[in-house]
């Protein structure tokens, strides 16, 4: 059975023109991001378009709020000023990362995928992360066995992320997919996979709660936004 998620996180700029998405490999430095809280490294991979430029963390440990790899560590509007090329953005963002359950995906130097599904040549740019669910806070671990979220072989699913970027989009789509029993990982087809579209509602007191919603449909699904100390925050209500 496969469950998922989608959602957009928004990087706006002005363009002149569309051109191809790319997903590449980074070779070096200079070929990042860049800014005050750039955290991408060698052999992380960049996402960019007409509009933005972001970069995922490959198969390592991360430096930034995350432990692990997979997440959208750096992220900036396409600047086409001399001054911010060779990795002379302005990143400010902190880390963004998928969640299930408040697990998070295990994505290490042994464990886990990231991978370029499309480069971008057809019109579409995706990378692919996929790790096995593990508790972001450690003391949960003992009670996801008492949920039914894990048995005694481990955790019930891996935490699936595509991270999907358009030419002539100012958005990178952020799909999350849990996937149950064995699989193919990146691999695996989720063409039908059962979209969750509960979600709770402040403004509704009668809207189900977040772990209401996670006891009824077995998962919950979500994202860490953590956006650092220097930008403000947006989010509904504030």
């Amino acid at each position: 059975m496969l469950v998922q998620l989608i959602l957009s996180s928004a990087f706006f700029a002005c363009t002149s023109e569309p051109v191809t998405p790319k997903a590449y490999v980074m070779n070096n430095l200079s070929e990042g991001i860049g800014g005050p809280k750039a955290l991408a490294q060698k052999n992380d991979i960049i996402l960019e378009n007409e509009y933005l430029r972001a970069a995922i963390i490959g198969k390592r440990v991360s430096m930034g709020p995350h432990t692990d790899g997979g997440g959208l560590v750096d992220a900036d509007i396409q600047r086409r000023h001399p001054k911010y090329a060779n990795g002379y953005g302005n990143d400010q963002l902190a880390e963004i990362f998928s969640t299930i359950n408040m697990n998070v995906p295990f994505i290490d130097e042994s464990n886990g995928e990231v991978e370029i599904l499309s480069d971008g040549s057809d019109g579409t740019a995706v990378v692919c992360t996929v790790g096995d669910a593990k508790p972001f806070i450690s003391l949960l671990d003992a009670l996801w066995p008492i949920l039914g979220w894990k048995d005694a072989n481990g955790v019930i699913f891996d935490i699936r992320t595509d991270y999907i970027l358009e030419s002539g989009s100012p958005v990178i789509k952020i799909r999350s997919t849990a996937l149950f029993g064995e699989n193919n990982g990146c691999q695996e087809d989720i063409t039908n996979a059962t979209v969750i579209t509960n979600a709770p509602d402040p403004s509704d007191e009668t809207s189900p709660s977040l772990i209401q919603i996670a006891l009824e449909e077995g998962v919950a699904f979500g994202d860490f936004y953590l956006q650092g100390g220097s930008l403000n925050v947006f989010t509904p209500g504030i």
